[in-house]
């Protein structure tokens, strides 16, 4: 008898997943996330930079995004705009609830203030032009397992921790941004570069380090007449479903609740008389 299952439904988000920041909030605290900090970009403090006798709308880059460093192509920034949007040049940028331009007006995602960096020209047309990064070194948690953060416009948006590339997961989508995630479990405890590159005109805003997997194992395990399937205590609200077919479906909710030890989640079932495959979705 064949007993299957899938875990990549976990990669298709639903809603609850957007409560998921409060919950890891609760569950670790603000504060234990390594030695990353500002995470969520609230300790910005606007100093204003003076060039060539003028005060021409630029803030000292350290004091507006302390323990970030930000990049233009490979250009270490020392001044970023504040709620500045560029037409053409490559620029980073802090933004609070008064940034009203464009299409990005409204989208302020957490607390006071998010970061909008945008790719573009590098010294002026007619060119050339190149990506916007912003990079901080620090150690992940050792309880590390997936990264959150708020996101909008990401479409070009690319994750990397010391020059390893983290596919980006969408979770949820709200009005004015997404909640996304990337799967860091394979660097808890390391100490490394986690930066964020886009080519072209993103907002990022509250970083978060969770103790939870983006891919929790479903384990099925035949025994006598029945079928014990678990997965880990410290997951994701999650549901299990069951198909005859993984390709062609279709999928069903198992309603029955399962138990857990702070362990792992268990569930119990009758081995079914047909083959079956079984996998975790976000509930």
């Amino acid at each position: 008898m064949n007993h299957g299952y899938q875990a990549e439904g976990l990669t298709l988000q639903a809603v609850k997943w957007a409560l998921l920041a409060a919950a890891c909030l609760g569950s670790v605290g603000i504060q234990a996330q390594g030695t990353f900090t500002n995470l969520d970009f609230e300790m910005a403090s606007l100093v204003p930079v003076e060039i060539e006798g003028l005060y021409l709308g630029y803030y000292d880059f350290d004091s507006a995004l302390p323990f970030w460093t930000g990049y233009c192509g490979t250009n270490q920034q020392t001044t970023v705009r504040y709620n500045s949007l560029s037409l053409s040049a490559a620029q980073v940028s802090i933004i609070d609830s008064n940034f009203n331009q464009g299409y990005f007006a409204g989208t302020l995602q957490h607390g006071n203030y998010s970061v909008l960096f945008q790719a573009g020209l590098l010294n002026g047309p007619p060119g050339p032009t190149g990506s916007t990064s912003l990079a901080q070194v620090g150690q992940v948690p050792s309880f590390g397992q997936s990264l959150l953060f708020n996101g909008y416009d990401t479409w070009s948006l690319q994750v990397s921790f010391n020059g390893s590339n983290l596919p980006v997961y969408i979770l949820s989508s709200r009005t004015n941004y997404g909640v996304y995630a990337c799967d860091v479990r394979g660097f808890a405890g390391q100490t490394g570069e986690l930066r964020f590159t886009t080519m072209g005109n993103t907002i990022i805003d509250n970083l978060l380090f969770s103790p939870y997997p983006l891919f929790p194992q479903l384990s099925v395990n035949p025994v006598g007449d029945t079928l014990n399937l678990s997965w880990p205590f410290k997951s994701y609200p999650s549901l299990v479903q069951q198909s005859p077919d993984p390709n062609l479906g279709p999928w069903t909710i198992i309603t029955n609740r399962p138990t857990g030890d702070g362990s792992r989640w268990y569930l119990t079932l009758p081995i079914p008389p047909e083959s079956r495959y079984y996998r975790l979705i976000s509930q």
